[in-house]
């Protein structure tokens, strides 16, 4: 792609950004570290009252919870991601989605696909200054990847909403994470009230 990142951590320490995650983060995060308990580094944050334009900044769903309506994301540490210790990534090798596609981010309007480099990509990111020639075909395996990621995501999150709102599940965090992993299963009962309603 041209960008070769530089592990500075700049990015993991900037105490003003949320490492948000998707379905297959967790997915990968039980893969890779099966040895530790995903609640010991997963966040729900609370989503604010603006949360149209946050919910447009972080491009992660919001999700019904008995905790209110949340994002996920990774804990903070002393202001930076739980994970960059000792001046880099502990998990580089299944980082997440966010981090897989920084310093890019991908938008398709009107069937066209556009990129670019975030904004806090262009405040600190050494490698951004040294880059060369941009690999247009790596870069659309990664945003086609990225961007299906997120859909499936939305897709997931769709229907965990719409089943907490039906009162068909009670919506604990604890059970989020299960029914993310697919540790859960509807009965057909509970399929058979939803469609009642």
């Amino acid at each position: 792609m041209g960008f070769q990142c530089e592990r500075c951590g700049r990015c993991c320490s900037d105490p003003s950004l949320y490492v948000m995650i998707t379905h297959r983060d967790i997915l990968r995060f039980e893969f890779f570290l099966p040895e530790i308990d995903l609640f010991s580094f997963i966040a729900f944050y609370q989503v604010p009252k603006d949360a149209l334009s946050i919910e447009k900044r972080l491009m992660s769903p919001r999700i019904f919870t008995n905790r209110g309506e949340v994002f996920l994301g990774l804990l903070k540490k002393e202001n930076h991601c739980i994970f960059f210790e000792n001046k880099k990534c502990q998990i580089y090798e299944c980082r997440p989605q966010i981090c897989r596609s920084f310093p890019y981010t991908f938008q398709i309007r009107k069937d066209q696909l556009y990129w670019g480099y975030s904004t806090k990509a262009k405040e600190y990111c050494p490698a951004l200054k040294k880059e060369s020639k941009i690999n247009k075909i790596e870069l659309e395996q990664l945003a086609t990847e990225i961007l299906n990621e997120t859909k499936e995501f939305e897709q997931l999150i769709k229907i965990w909403n719409h089943l907490a709102r039906m009162g068909v599940i009670e919506p604990t965090v604890e059970l989020l994470i299960q029914f993310i992993t697919g540790k859960i299963k509807l009965s057909v009962e509970k399929l058979e009230h939803v469609k009642k309603k």
